[in-house]
């Protein structure tokens, strides 16, 4: 309302040249002895037209401060009640700054016409020579309507800078909200990743043969290296080439360093199971041979035993002959034909004694000659390995059989 003070103010002025030009003119009417009534009349039309001009101002101005105030408060609710909600006020704050910036560009129009025509009346008056009159009433009224321009334009400047405030603080929550939303998704999109890289992990570890799991595991391994390489965005891109380039040969090298490890494992293998089967060989051999020699043994062992009890057979044969001579001599002591007659007839005994015992030693070399023999032609066919040799020890063998049977033989 001040400002429209300002203008009430203004318009007195302006009609104070008209009121003086009235009261001229009416003077010269007078001293002519012209009427008045129309000058009187122009002037009064005149006031009351700028009277009017101003009343219809300040209902203007007034009615449209209400309009400003009452948007400006809508604006206040709406925006609280968004914030209670949780709703951005983002855009609503800048509308209303939008809706006071045009209301104060509005003002600073009206200020400014408001100055230019203090000017006019300035230069009205000073053209009439009316300025000392008015003058320093309208000097007071020009310093006041250009504190109200400068104000007004304060406002104005404010209001643009609030708006453009808002607009870089909107930007650049808008960018932190993209920001926020790309992170989102890069953490979501390395979650899935996770995801997919831990199944096809487990899937590797389920393959069973060793070689192919592990040539399995290190193409997984670089071909992640490289794919993240692509979106790695601290390398540049003959940094990236250089690197995949550097992946492809070490995992190649890899590769073969597998392959190779699998191949020696197998000839290991190999070698092993055939060390394995040479020893069961050496030791179904060596226990064949020992059970050669202990069917020898065994048999020289009964050999000695027969021998033996063969022998202790004869010595009680030959100590019960020795008992019946001296016996019969006895009985026949003194009867030197007698005693001869029993002397003759021990000595027969003895000779057909000894006819027997020799007889049964002859029967057990023989068969001990034939079982040795066969053992020595079984050992042969264990440890002769020439085939060759192996015939003709062979043939020695049979040619000593031939001659063990004849003896037996001849002595049958």
């Amino acid at each position: 309302m001040k400002k429209l003070g300002i203008l009430q103010k203004v318009l007195e002025v302006l009609m104070m040249p008209i009121n003086a030009l009235i009261e001229g003119f009416k003077a010269l009417t007078d001293w002519l002895g012209f009427t008045d009534h129309a000058g009187a009349k122009a002037a009064e039309n005149e006031k009351k037209r700028n009277e009017e001009r101003l009343a219809q101002m300040e209902k203007m101005q007034a009615e449209r401060k209400k309009n400003f105030d009452a948007e400006q408060s809508e604006f206040d609710r709406r925006i609280k009640l968004m914030a209670a909600e949780g709703k951005s006020t983002e855009e609503l704050s800048k509308q209303k700054i939008q809706a006071s910036i045009d209301y104060q560009k509005q003002l600073v129009a009206e200020q400014k016409n408001i100055v230019d025509n203090q000017y006019k009346v300035e230069e009205m008056l000073r053209q009439n020579g009316l300025m000392t009159a008015a003058g320093t009433k309208l000097k007071e009224l020009e310093e006041e309507a250009n504190n109200n321009l400068y104000q007004s334009q304060q406002s104005l400047l404010n209001a643009e800078n609030d708006l453009a405030v808002a607009e870089a603080e909107s930007a650049k929550r808008a960018k932190e909200d993209a920001k926020k939303k790309a992170d989102v998704y890069k953490e979501y999109k390395k979650a899935r990743l996770d995801a997919a890289r831990s199944i096809k992990d487990l899937e590797i570890s389920l393959i069973k043969d060793a070689t192919e799991r592990e040539l399995k595991e290190n193409k997984i391994k670089y071909d992640r290296l490289i794919a993240d390489l692509k979106t790695n965005e601290k390398l540049k891109a003959d940094e990236k080439k250089r690197l995949t380039e550097l992946y492809t040969t070490i995992q190649a090298e890899e590769d073969a360093k597998i392959q190779k490890k699998a191949k020696d494992e197998q000839k290991k293998q190999a070698e092993e199971i055939a060390d394995g089967l040479k020893e069961i060989l050496e030791q179904n051999k060596k226990k064949k041979q020992e059970d050669a020699m202990n069917e020898l043994n065994r048999q020289n062992e009964a050999y000695l035993l027969i021998q033996s009890l063969t022998k202790t057979q004869y010595d009680k044969d030959r100590e019960a002959l020795q008992t019946q001579l001296t016996e019969r001599l006895a009985l026949v002591k003194g009867n030197a034909e007698q005693e001869k007659a029993v002397r003759a007839d021990y000595a027969k005994q003895t000779r057909l004694l000894e006819i027997a015992e020799a007889e049964k030693r002859r029967e057990a070399i023989l068969t001990l000659a034939t079982t040795t023999n066969e053992g020595l032609n079984q050992l042969g066919q264990l440890f002769i390995n020439d085939q060759k040799k192996l015939e003709q020890f062979q043939k020695a063998t049979a040619l000593v059989q031939i001659g063990i049977d004849t003896a037996k033989a001849i002595s049958s």
